[in-house]
């Protein structure tokens, strides 16, 4: 049986093209214009993931969201959107979606993270989107709090390397805003520009022995490993930085 995926958006071409992404792919796609006809689908056969679009004519992907959970537990949803903020991609995830992604989605990574929901159906990578979700808040509370070794903890957990898999939407807003706030505490302290400041923090992450090169698969299953595991290094970006 071939591999079922729902695309649901209003704009036509972007329907399309994606389809045509899919079918070339060799998935059975389930098209549907807006939030009624995804909704209509329910009785259908449920798909194994979902490109969904947050702005819908009669409706808000966020709050299909999770009737769409309800009525198929087992579907992963790629969250899509032209209006991609912060906020939204952490209510994306709260609300069940595994990964949001910013429009004009890129063929290459739209692929990329079709394959990587799909990969979540075989066992533990569901822990990772459960975890993630609770981890989301978690880092937004960090960045929020002052605290410069908890916002290092979040660098640290989130930086990804050339060689590694490109981090979602919401990962890398996360990253980014991090890798700000800790990038002017260190300016301060140091005396230094905000640019010189990053360049000294990357420098320090690419010399971790846990950023060597890893295939996709790898780094998957390397974070579904770091959700269960102690923070017993929480403070080692900072000590370095600092």
């Amino acid at each position: 049986m071939k591999t079922r995926i729902m695309v649901v958006d209003d704009d036509m071409n972007m329907r399309d093209l994606m389809i045509t992404l899919l079918e070339s792919e060799g998935y059975d796609v389930i098209p549907a214009e807006n939030a009624a006809a995804a909704q209509a689908a329910f009785d259908g056969p449920q798909p194994d993931a979902a490109l969904l679009d947050l702005q819908l004519p009669d409706g808000h992907g966020l709050d299909l969201l999770p009737i769409f959970k309800k009525h198929w537990p087992e579907t992963e949803v790629i969250v899509l959107t032209g209006n991609a903020t912060l906020e939204a991609a952490v209510e994306a995830t709260k609300r069940g979606a595994i990964f949001f992604q910013s429009k004009p989605v890129d063929p290459k990574n739209l692929m990329v993270l079709v394959k990587r929901a799909l990969e979540t159906l075989k066992g533990r990578a569901r822990v990772k989107r459960t975890m993630w979700s609770r981890r989301a808040q978690e880092y937004e509370a960090k960045i929020n709090s002052g605290d410069i070794v908890a916002i290092a903890e979040v660098v640290r957990d989130l930086y990804r390397s050339e060689s590694q898999p490109e981090q979602s939407y919401s990962e890398r807003q996360l990253y980014e805003a991090a890798l700000d706030r800790l990038s002017r505490e260190i300016a301060v302290v140091q005396h230094s520009t905000e640019t010189e400041a990053v360049k000294e923090i990357e420098s320090q992450l690419a010399k971790s022995p846990r950023r060597g090169a890893k295939t996709e698969a790898e780094g998957i299953a390397e974070a579904d490993e770091a959700d269960t595991e102690a923070d017993g290094d929480d403070a080692a970006v900072a000590d370095e930085a600092a």
